[in-house]
């Protein structure tokens, strides 16, 4: 399993951050530049804002029904 995201910068402060869940690439628009910053410099506790930032694009991409 792929546990990595990728950022795409779309413009000041502003990113497409994706990554791979159930063999699909899913994403969100993502603007947290302080944990942008600590994931890039991998510094201590990236690999928790990874699994963090995972969880938030997995419940952004969640499909509700009724």
């Amino acid at each position: 399993m792929n546990h990595e995201v990728t950022f795409k910068q779309t413009g000041y402060g502003q990113w497409k951050v994706s990554t791979e869940h159930r063999n699909k690439t899913i994403s969100m628009h993502f603007t947290d530049a302080p944990i942008y910053d600590l994931i890039k410099s991998k510094e201590r506790g990236y690999k928790s804002a990874i699994k963090s930032l995972r969880s938030r694009i997995i419940n952004a991409n969640k499909q509700y029904t009724l």
